[in-house]
């Protein structure tokens, strides 16, 4: 049953966000964000036409400082990013001792294509790059820098498409499929597939970079 003290809490953490809130009888009441004022508004037409009373928008709250804000966000994405490393683990050993997929994924609260890609069952395009010298704001890495090994394929292909071990100027890039190419010092590149657990990891090794 939504109570009264639930959505005055909402009202009053609602931050740089509106919020809406409306009466649905004696002592129940309901809040919602909206990002802006239109959106706000809807929600109290809505409110209003299904019978709620007493609705009312309330505006954003003062000015904000976006760096503290920006820093909650990068942490709290850095935290998602370590518990679910740490979950496809757990769930890859559990698998190891013979645990069904169906299971490990009603456990671990993830659909089932979801555990396949985290037991390296599912395959992800990626493209690669042979490089030589710098290349700015590339969107990609080393495969070592990301932990992933070279398949040996894709290290015969390179070494045959220039890259040179003894030269320093010269390396071998990994990224997702949906990321731009580097701009400039491509020698050779082309399509591949990997684990999704190892594009997923090249993911995490960009986005920290």
């Amino acid at each position: 049953m939504p109570q009264l003290a639930g959505a005055l809490d909402l009202v009053n953490s609602r931050g740089p966000r509106y919020a809406v809130m409306g009466s649905i009888r004696r002592g129940e009441a309901a809040a919602v964000y909206a990002e802006t004022a239109d959106q706000a508004e809807q929600i109290k037409e809505r409110w209003q036409e299904q019978g709620r009373y007493q609705v009312r928008v309330y505006p954003p709250e003062g000015s904000f400082d976006l760096a503290p804000l920006t820093k909650a966000r990068q942490d709290a994405i850095a935290a998602e990013r370590d518990a679910t490393a740490i979950l496809r683990a757990a769930v890859i050993r559990e698998h190891e001792r013979g645990r069904s997929e169906v299971e490990l994924a009603r456990q671990a609260d993830v659909d089932r294509m979801t555990v396949r890609k985290w037991l390296g069952k599912v395959r992800v395009a990626v493209h690669v790059y042979v490089m030589r010298g710098e290349s700015p704001g590339a969107r990609a890495v080393e495969f070592g820098a990301a932990s992933v090994d070279i398949p040996d394929d894709l290290l015969a292909w390179a070494e045959a498409n220039g890259l040179d071990h003894n030269d320093t100027d010269s390396y071998l890039l990994v990224a997702p499929a949906d990321e731009p190419a580097p701009s400039v010092g491509v020698i050779a590149s082309r399509e591949a597939s990997l684990p999704a657990a190892d594009v997923a990891t090249i993911r995490a090794a960009l986005d920290e970079e």
